[in-house]
C-alpha cells in the first residue's frame, strides 16, 4: 500500500496541501461502511445516476483487476475515530455497495439498503458482471476472484482541511484525479466540509427541507418567498436538475445573509473562501430578528413580482441587478422609508429604467447609465456592488 504525504505535484506545479495517496482495499471499505465510518450524504449530492451497465462495467474492471479512478476522500476526526466524507466516488462505492449487499455471508454489507430509499434502485441487488464469457454475481465468485477482489485496491486521496489550504488547490487536485468526474463548484465543496455552518444551516432551512430515508439523504425545496423570489434567476431558472437548483439557491441566499450579518459586500468566492478555511463566516450566526427581517425583505420582493413586468425584467431574472435589489433594501431599510405602495413603485419603474428603451429624465440619465456601466464589468467586486448600490438608492429615491 502506497501512502505519499507532503507537498505533491499538480498540474505541473509543487503546492502544498495536506492530503495522502493512498489505497483502500475492498475488504477495508466493507468494513469502514459497516461501522458507519463512511458517509455518503456530504458527497455533492447527485443522487443515485449511474445505470446498471455502468456498474457492471466498473465491477468487470475491478474483477478483472483493471484499475479505476480514485476516490475523494475528506477526513475528519470522529471521536475515538476517524470518520471518512465521499467528495467523489459515490457512484463507485454504491456500486460496490449493490454489488455486495448482503446475502454473502464472508463479504457483506449490513442493511445496504439504507443507502437507497427509493425501491427502483434496490433492484439492482447482486447485479450480474459478465466477465471471460461468464456471468458471475457476489454468490458464485469463484474463490480465486473472490480473494483478488477483496484484496483489490482502489485509489484513495484523504483530504485533512487547515488553514494552509485554498479551495482552488482542492478543485485542481479533483480535476486532476478524475479528468471524467463531474464539475465541482466551490459551493459543493463547502456544504459537505462545513456542514456544521449554523448561518449554512440557517440559510438552508428558509429554503430547503432534508431527511433521511436509511442514509440516504432526501431534499426537496420548501415553498417559501426567498425560495420562489431565488429560483426566479435566470441562472436558477433554466438549471434542470432538482439538486443542483436547490444549491444555487442555497448559495446566492448565503450571499446574502452574510452580507445581512456583515453589512459589507464580499467576494462569491471569498465567502466561500473563508467558510473552507474555517475563518470569517463560519462561526456567524442570524439572530431571530435578523431572520425575521430577511423573511420580510423577501416577502416584500415576493410581491414586487406579482407585476409580470418586473418577474421578467433584469431586476428579477439576472443576479447582478437582483443581489443589488436585495441589498439595498436591507442596507437602507427602504421597508421602512417608504411605504409597501410607494416602494414597489418605485422598483418598477427602475425596473423600466434598465431596458435601453425607456426614456428617462435627463436628470438621472447619467445615474442609470453610471449603474449599467457598473453591471457590466467585474460584477462581483466589492467596491462596483458598493457603488451600484449607492446608485440604486439615489434612483429610487428620484425615480
Amino acid at each position: 500500500m502506497s501512502n505519499i504525504k507532503g507537498k505533491e505535484l499538480i498540474s505541473g506545479k509543487t503546492k502544498p496541501m495536506n492530503f495522502t495517496n493512498t489505497e483502500m482495499k475492498i475488504d477495508q471499505i466493507v468494513g469502514y461502511l459497516n461501522e458507519n465510518k463512511i458517509d455518503l450524504s456530504p458527497v455533492f449530492q447527485r443522487g443515485h445516476v449511474w445505470k446498471k451497465p455502468l456498474r457492471s462495467s466498473l465491477l468487470k474492471n475491478i474483477l478483472s483487476k483493471k484499475p479505476i479512478p480514485a476516490i475523494f476522500l475528506y477526513k475528519q476526526e470522529h471521536g475515538s475515530k476517524f470518520s471518512y466524507n465521499i467528495l467523489d466516488g459515490k457512484q463507485r462505492i454504491e456500486s460496490l455497495i449493490l454489488f455486495i449487499a448482503s446475502s454473502n455471508p464472508e463479504l457483506k454489507i449490513n442493511r445496504w439498503e439504507s443507502y437507497f430509499s427509493d425501491p427502483k434502485y434496490r433492484k439492482d441487488e447482486r447485479f450480474k458482471v459478465q466477465l471471460d464469457g461468464s456471468s458471475y454475481s457476489i454468490d458464485n465468485l469463484p474463490d480465486e476472484i473472490m480473494r483478488n477482489f477483496r484484496e483489490y485496491q482502489i485509489p484513495t486521496v484523504e483530504i485533512i482541511m487547515d488553514e494552509n489550504t485554498s479551495i482552488d488547490e482542492i478543485i485542481t487536485l479533483f480535476v486532476d484525479i478524475n479528468q471524467q468526474g463531474v464539475d465541482v463548484t466551490r459551493f459543493q465543496i463547502v456544504k459537505a466540509m462545513c456542514k456544521d455552518s449554523e448561518i449554512l444551516n440557517q440559510s438552508f432551512d428558509m429554503v430547503a427541507l432534508e431527511w433521511k430515508a436509511g442514509k440516504d439523504p432526501i431534499i426537496k425545496l420548501k415553498n417559501t418567498a426567498a425560495s420562489r423570489v431565488i429560483k426566479n434567476l435566470s441562472v436558477i431558472d433554466n438549471t434542470i436538475d432538482k439538486q443542483a437548483k436547490v444549491d444555487k439557491i442555497w448559495e446566492k441566499l448565503t450571499e446574502i445573509l452574510i452580507f445581512s450579518k456583515t453589512g459589507k459586500h464580499v467576494k462569491p468566492s471569498q465567502i466561500l473562501k473563508g467558510f473552507i478555511n474555517k475563518k470569517d463566516f463560519i462561526d456567524k450566526t442570524l439572530t431571530k430578528s435578523e431572520i425575521i427581517k430577511i423573511g420580510h425583505v423577501f416577502k416584500f420582493i415576493d410581491l414586487l413580482y406579482k407585476s409580470k413586468q418586473v418577474k421578467e425584467s433584469p431586476l428579477a431574472r439576472d443576479q447582478t441587478h437582483f443581489y443589488t435589489l436585495v441589498t439595498s433594501i436591507i442596507a437602507e431599510n427602504l421597508l421602512t422609508s417608504y411605504t409597501q405602495e410607494e416602494l414597489i413603485k418605485k422598483c418598477t419603474a427602475f425596473s423600466k429604467a434598465l431596458s435601453s428603451k425607456s426614456t428617462h429624465k435627463t436628470s438621472i440619465q447619467k445615474d442609470i447609465k453610471d449603474y449599467l456601466d457598473l453591471s457590466k464589468r467585474s460584477t462581483a467586486d466589492a467596491d462596483n456592488r458598493s457603488k451600484r448600490q449607492a446608485l440604486f438608492v439615489s434612483l429610487i429615491k428620484s425615480i
